[in-house]
């Protein structure tokens, strides 16, 4: 399924702490499929290039719109995040 990910066209940071397993992503919107369409593939990808285990990791993502959400990848739900800074939600996941 991991092929998949280079569909879409992306930059990520991963942040990992004794505490927290953080993914950051942002959808670069240069004509490929969606981080929102291609979300699952895109972690697992990720997750395989930093060995992480995606059920134990934190996502959050910016959209080619500007809107920040998280996808909990093992529900496969996403969920509204009430921030407009990718930086400022890094930070407050990390120290919530």
């Amino acid at each position: 399924m991991r092929q998949n990910a280079s569909k879409s066209h992306y930059h990520y940071v991963a942040k990992i702490t004794d505490t927290a397993k953080l993914i950051l992503i942002k959808d670069l919107d240069m004509g490929g499929m969606s981080v929102t369409n291609n979300i699952e593939n895109i972690i697992e990808q990720i997750c395989f290039e930093n060995n992480l285990d995606p059920k134990e990791i934190t996502c959050a993502y910016q959209d080619s719109m500007g809107m920040i959400c998280g996808f909990n990848y093992s529900t496969g739900e996403f969920y509204p995040i009430i921030q407009n800074d990718l930086r400022m939600v890094c930070k407050n996941m990390l120290n919530g």
